[in-house]
């Protein structure tokens, strides 16, 4: 019986620490830096010019 309370409570520690370290790790969506995408497709052609608010 102690070995079960025993396993419970780790069990409970390790799912709280997981979710506690999940939600202040910092990953999250961003927004796309549209300055750091080239300018040119792989084969040398000029890309399309997209910005934020287009298509």
């Amino acid at each position: 019986m102690l070995f079960l309370l025993a396993l419970t409570a780790l069990a409970t520690w390790g799912v709280a620490a997981t979710v506690l370290a999940l939600r202040s790790d910092g990953y999250g969506p961003r927004p796309t830096e549209w300055a750091r995408i080239p300018d040119r497709n792989a084969d040398g052609r000029r890309a399309p010019a997209v910005g934020p608010h287009e298509g």
